[in-house]
């Protein structure tokens, strides 16, 4: 899932460059990228099924699969139910251009959040439920950070918004020198900056209140919010998406 999550994150809505159609994230300069490290362990478990399947299965369309299966299986969700529009190709060589696309760096982390969600053409809402992914510990740790926010491994519900909004959390730093929150009197579940921009956000963090209260209404505006995502950049003429005759995600998971 993180694999999916990044190699789409460059995508930009306000000038229609990047996105997950060409698998670049196995390229230079995006898999060189410090926000890519450690993916190419999750793209070396995945080749066996590219092997067994040959040109019949584009790595784009197999990191997405492979995310929204991980998505599905997690939530409880049935099999299909965030839907997968095919057809993706991927990309033959590293393109240096590309470097345009790198994150952004930011001082203000309530900048970074906005700025985020404009970038990439998501309304609040569906950036907040997007914040409440799955993570995985040895990727964020890989990133700098000391930890992550917990969570049962291999469970995606909306226990982020949970700890985000009931635990009280204190600046930190890790052993890289990386900004943090730790919850206070447990120091083993982490938050970023963002995180706590949400919280901080009077707008965010209602819709985050929302998603905390009830988890079959964020699993659904998740769902939703991932499959605008991961289809963003399959352009059909200067206006529309190959995949908007595809049917909308039908999500059918029990409350938590």
């Amino acid at each position: 899932m993180s694999a999916a999550l990044v190699d789409r994150r460059v995508h930009m809505a306000t000038d229609y460059n990047g996105g997950c159609n060409g698998a670049w994230i196995r390229h230079a300069p995006q898999k060189d990228w410090p926000v890519n490290r450690g993916l190419d362990k999750v793209l070396e478990v995945l080749q066996p099924i590219k092997e067994k399947h040959g040109a019949g299965l584009s790595h784009a369309d197999l990191i997405i699969l492979a995310g929204t299966a991980a998505l599905e299986a997690a939530s409880g969700a049935d099999p299909g139910s965030f839907g997968f529009c095919p057809a993706r190709v991927d990309a033959p060589e590293a393109d240096p251009s590309l470097d345009v696309l790198a994150p952004r760096t930011y001082v203000n982390a309530s900048v970074a959040v906005r700025d985020g969600f404009a970038v990439a053409g998501f309304t609040p809402a569906e950036g907040v439920a997007l914040a409440g992914r799955p993570r995985s510990a040895a990727y964020i740790k890989g990133q700098g950070y000391s930890g992550t926010w917990g969570g049962a491994p291999g469970a995606f519900d909306n226990g982020y918004f949970k700890t985000l909004l009931g635990e009280t959390w204190v600046e930190s730093k890790s052993a890289s020198g990386k900004a943090e929150f730790k919850a206070e009197g447990k120091g083993d579940i982490i938050m970023t900056p963002e995180d706590l921009a949400i919280r901080d956000d009077p707008e965010l963090v209602k819709i985050a209140k929302g998603y905390a209260e009830d988890g079959a209404a964020f699993l659904k505006a998740f769902s939703a919010a991932w499959t605008k995502l991961v289809n963003a950049d399959r352009f059909d003429g200067p206006a529309g998406n190959v995949c908007d005759d595809k049917p909308a995600p039908s999500l059918a998971v029990a409350a938590s």
